[in-house]
């Protein structure tokens, strides 16, 4: 059996929900670009980065997670096949991770939080980690912590582990001199060398026993700023582990991206950058996975690439799906 996965994250999508996460109307707009994207992705599993917030619903009985709610409810009133969400632990703000599946190709996906026992820690605890070479161990956390599921296919029973991610981004913003702007970037990338590698050592844990999926937007990617030539890697490349173990390393949805007079290529996201002062367009939406998946080439559904849909793509979110094909489950 073969299941496509997606990652897509939608911008500011917990202000599209209400108090009773319900849709709201003022923002029909976006949510019709948004089912008309996934609707085109056709994907049986989607991680939603940025998800609506996990509040209690005001109108259920105050236990159901408002992010499930509202995807669900998005989804009925839609009329996306992908009408079950999933979700594990709460982050300490706003907007959530969560995974969306259709029940009929993807019977369940279960919150399963790794780590522990002399193992890495768990997502919702803390790391300590040496970031930059310098024999000191700093102590990290994430604002979201990962979501951790094992995923089941419903025609062959097989199952997999997911990790759905987002990082720290290397953005700065407000305004500050170019010293404390060095010092942040800088403090940033640590971050997010830090999260990249407590993944990987995830990944490492789950994958002599299971094939392993990884998703979400790492705000991170090859050649994109001073920081990654200084140590000479991304965290991306954490993730993906050493081209010296090949067996090991796990397969991207698409290539190496690549600069290009006009910017980027492929890319996943499109965002006005303050200090530029314009447009930058960026790979930093990833699909990973294990080679015993059989994981084939995906698809970025950037503008470029999937010009019929430039408008409501552009309507949806700032970031553009990336989907993959695994065709071992």
């Amino acid at each position: 059996m073969a299941l496509t996965l997606c990652t897509y994250n939608v911008e500011h999508f917990n202000r599209a929900f209400d108090e009773e996460n319900r849709p709201k109307s003022d923002s029909e707009k976006q949510l019709e670009a948004v089912a008309q994207v996934l609707r085109a992705v056709d994907a049986d599993l989607i991680g939603i980065v940025e998800a609506p917030n996990a509040s209690p619903s005001a109108a259920g009985d105050g236990e159901t997670p408002g992010t499930v709610e509202a995807l669900e409810t998005f989804a009925a009133e839609y009329d996306l096949r992908q009408r079950k969400t999933a979700m594990g632990f709460v982050s300490e703000g706003s907007q959530e991770l969560a995974v969306m599946y259709d029940p009929d190709t993807v019977e369940e996906v279960k919150h399963v939080p790794g780590g522990g026992r002399g193992l890495s820690p768990a997502f919702d605890e803390e790391l300590f980690y040496d970031a930059d070479g310098d024999d000191i161990e700093e102590v990290y956390a994430f604002y979201r912590p990962p979501f951790e599921a094992e995923v089941t296919a419903a025609d062959s029973g097989k199952t997999f582990r997911l990790i759905l991610a987002h990082a720290k981004s290397k953005a700065t913003f407000g305004p500050m001199d170019r010293l404390h702007r060095r010092q942040e970037s800088l403090a940033n990338r640590k971050k997010i060398f830090a999260e990249c590698n407590w993944i990987r050592k995830r990944v490492e844990e789950w994958m002599d026993d299971h094939p392993v999926v990884v998703m979400g937007d790492f705000n991170d990617g090859p050649g994109m700023d001073f920081f990654e030539r200084k140590f000479g890697k991304t965290g991306v490349e954490f993730v993906i582990g050493s081209l010296f173990e090949p067996d090991t390393t796990l397969r991207s949805a698409y290539e190496r991206p690549r600069w290009t007079g006009n910017g980027w290529r492929p890319y996943t996201a499109s965002f006005w950058d303050d200090v530029g002062e314009g447009y930058v367009e960026v790979p930093i939406d990833y699909v990973l996975a294990t080679r015993d998946l059989r994981p084939a080439e995906g698809q970025v559904w950037n503008p470029d690439q999937k010009e019929a849909l430039e408008e409501t793509l552009y309507e949806a979110s700032d970031h553009f799906p990336v989907s993959m094909v695994i065709e071992s489950v």
